[in-house]
C-alpha cells in the first residue's frame, strides 16, 4: 500500500480491503484512542485558522470504536483472522513478506498457497459494511457451496 495512504475515520465505514489492510498495523494506536494524522504535504504544522468547533463526543471513541470493530471482525474468523493481522503487521515492517509466509506456511505444513488463502478468505470476511451475519465456518462452507 503506497506510503501516503490515509482513511479519514468518516471513509471507515465501509471496511474495505484497502481499509482492512491499511488499519491493521495500526490497531495498536488506535485501541489507545488515537487516529493517525493525515500525513502533511508541506513541512507547515499548524493548525489551520478557523472558527472553534465543538466536538459532540470525545477523539479517543472514533478510533476505539473502529478498532473493537476490526478486533471482533478478526476474532469471528478465528485462527486465519489472526493470520491476517500477523501477515499485514510484518507486510507493513518489511518489504520482504512472501518469505515471511513461506515460513508461516513451513511451520504450520502447509503450502504458500493455503496460508495466502486462508489471508485472502479472512480479508473477505472481515471485509464489509457490516460483519458477516454467518460464523466463519458457515460463511467459508457456503461461499464453498456456491462455487460448485
Amino acid at each position: 500500500m503506497p506510503e501516503d495512504t490515509w482513511y479519514s475515520p468518516r471513509d471507515i465505514t465501509k471496511f474495505t480491503p484497502d481499509q482492512i489492510i491499511w488499519l491493521i498495523p495500526l490497531l495498536p494506536l488506535l485501541r489507545s484512542g488515537f487516529y493517525p494524522l493525515k500525513p502533511a504535504e508541506s513541512g507547515y504544522t499548524d493548525s489551520p485558522i478557523s472558527k472553534r468547533k465543538v466536538k459532540a463526543q470525545a477523539g479517543f471513541i472514533v478510533p476505539t470504536e473502529i478498532a473493537t470493530e476490526l478486533d471482533s471482525r478478526l476474532e469471528s474468523a478465528g485462527l486465519e483472522g489472526v493470520l491476517l493481522e500477523l501477515i499485514s503487521t510484518i507486510a507493513e515492517m518489511s518489504s520482504d513478506v512472501v518469505s515471511i509466509e513461506i515460513h508461516i506456511a513451513q511451520a504450520l505444513g502447509k503450502s504458500f498457497e493455503e496460508i495466502e488463502n486462508c489471508r485472502l478468505r479472512a480479508l473477505r470476511y472481515v471485509s464489509g459494511p457490516r460483519p458477516k451475519k454467518r460464523d466463519y465456518k458457515q460463511w467459508k462452507q457456503h461461499k464453498k457451496a456456491s462455487r460448485k
